[in-house]
C-alpha cells in the first residue's frame, strides 16, 4: 500500500483548502517543479487517496429539507435493501452500521411535507425493513469535504490477531451481510458457498468459529461439515453455530434430534444482526 510522504501531505493539504489550485501555484507553494506536483497528484488519484468530485449544495437547488433515517432490517436482506435505497434520487448517503440500527441513510427533499410520502411509498414498501427512526438535520457545522488531513499522522495501533470466523452458506446475500456485520466488530471473516469448499478450507486452516448452513448442495450438506469438525483432532474445540431455515422445510424430519446434533448453537433464519453478534460473542468468549 502506497504511503504518502511529507511532500504528498503538503500537496493534499493545499488541495483541500482549494481544490482548483493550478499545478503551477501548487509547485510554488510546496517548493518543487510543476512536473513533480503533477506526477504526485496523478499518483495520489491512482492510489485512491485523492478523489476528484463536484460537491453540490442541495439547498441551492431547492432541496431544503435533510434528514437522517435509521433502519433496522433483516440481516439476510441487508445488502439488497442498502442497494435499493442507494438507487433512490432522494438518498445522498447509505451507511451500514453496527449497534441498534443496521443502516443509516441521509435524504434530501424539497420540504418536510415530502418526508412522509417518501417513507410510506419508497421505504416501507421494501421487504425486510422492520423499523425506522427519523431525525431532521437542522444545521451542519462540518461536512465530510471540510475534513482536512491532520498535520501529523496518528500512530498506528498495535496489530492484534483477530478471531477468524468461517461462514458456510450458499446464500450470497447472507454471506455478504454477515461479513459486513462481523467485520465491523473486528472479526476476520472467510466465506464459502458449499460443504465441499468448507471441507477444503478446514483442511488448510482452523477458524475460531464456524457459522454453518445445512441446506446447500445437498439437503444436509452442513452435517457433513459438522462431522468433519467433530472427528478430526486438529479441529477439536472449534464451536459450530448452525444458522438455517431447515426446520421450516420438508427436510426438517430428516434432521437428527437435538440430542444427536453436535452443534454449539442452532438459530433459525432469518437472524437479526444483534442476535448474530450476541451468539458469536458468547461462543468466542
Amino acid at each position: 500500500m502506497y504511503q504518502p510522504d511529507h511532500l504528498d501531505r503538503q500537496i493534499i493539504l493545499h488541495l483541500q483548502r482549494d481544490g482548483r489550485t493550478p499545478y503551477v501555484e501548487l509547485a510554488r507553494l510546496v517548493g518543487v517543479s510543476e512536473a513533480t506536483v503533477r506526477r504526485r497528484v496523478e499518483r495520489l488519484i491512482a492510489e485512491g487517496i485523492l478523489e476528484v468530485v463536484a460537491c453540490v449544495s442541495p439547498r441551492r437547488l431547492g432541496l431544503a429539507m435533510e434528514a437522517l433515517i435509521y433502519l433496522q432490517v433483516d440481516l439476510d436482506k441487508l445488502t439488497q435493501i442498502g442497494q435499493k435505497l442507494a438507487a433512490r434520487p432522494e438518498v445522498r448517503e447509505v451507511i451500514y452500521t453496527s449497534g441498534t440500527y443496521d443502516l443509516v441513510m441521509r435524504v434530501v427533499l424539497p420540504s418536510g411535507d415530502d418526508l412522509l410520502p417518501f417513507l410510506t411509498r419508497q421505504v416501507a414498501t421494501i421487504p425486510g425493513i422492520k423499523a425506522t427512526q427519523t431525525s431532521y438535520i437542522l444545521q451542519v457545522e462540518k461536512h465530510p469535504h471540510d475534513w482536512q488531513l491532520p498535520e501529523v499522522p496518528a500512530a498506528a495501533p498495535p496489530v492484534v490477531a483477530r478471531p477468524l470466523i468461517l461462514v458456510v452458506d450458499d446464500d450470497a446475500d447472507f454471506c455478504a451481510a454477515a461479513s459486513m456485520v462481523l467485520e465491523a466488530e473486528g472479526y476476520q471473516v472467510q466465506t464459502v458457498c458449499n460443504g465441499r469448499e468448507a471441507r477444503n478450507f478446514l483442511r488448510e486452516q482452523v477458524p475460531a468459529l464456524i457459522l454453518l448452513d445445512l441446506i446447500m448442495e445437498t439437503p444436509l450438506a452442513g452435517l457433513e461439515v459438522l462431522q468433519m469438525v467433530r472427528t478430526e483432532a486438529r479441529l477439536a474445540g472449534v464451536p459450530v453455530l448452525a444458522i438455517s431455515a431447515i426446520r421450516s422445510t420438508e427436510w426438517a424430519e430428516a434432521l437428527p434430534s437435538q440430542e444427536d446434533l453436535a452443534f454449539d448453537g442452532f438459530v433459525d433464519k432469518p437472524i437479526e444482526p444483534g442476535t448474530l453478534l450476541e451468539k458469536v460473542r458468547r461462543l468466542l468468549g
